[in-house]
């Protein structure tokens, strides 16, 4: 999202389109894999893996089984959403991230903290 800012009578938007790309540059140096306890647990246990490395378009969720889905950024009224045709992730500021895999309650799932 681009904002103009009016700094001394002129306009800004080239420390605006800066600071967007040292963002990005950061994002790409700090990839981020994270790992979550969910609950109620999932039928193979409660962590769920989550790789952000895609640029925040889209991410990959590995559950306890094994098994991985690609999730694309969805619409989203607030908050961040990534969702596929049986998964769906949702996150919230400090919130803890829900989960919701098609036809099973939905969990809440706190990030684990590094050891």
């Amino acid at each position: 999202m681009s904002k103009l800012v009016r700094v001394s009578g002129r306009t800004s938007a080239v420390a605006t389109f800066l600071a967007a790309g040292l963002w990005a540059a950061t994002a790409a140096a700090n990839p981020a894999t994270e790992e979550y306890d969910c609950s109620p647990s999932l039928p193979q246990g409660k962590r769920v893996t989550v790789d952000f490395n895609s640029g925040h378009q889209s991410i990959t969720v590995t559950f306890p089984n094994g098994s991985s889905y690609q999730l694309p950024k969805a619409m989203s009224a607030s908050g961040v959403r990534y969702a596929g045709s049986n998964v769906e992730i949702f996150e919230r500021g400090a919130r803890p991230l829900v989960l919701n895999v098609g036809g099973q309650p939905s969990r809440e799932c706190i990030r684990v903290k590094p050891r």
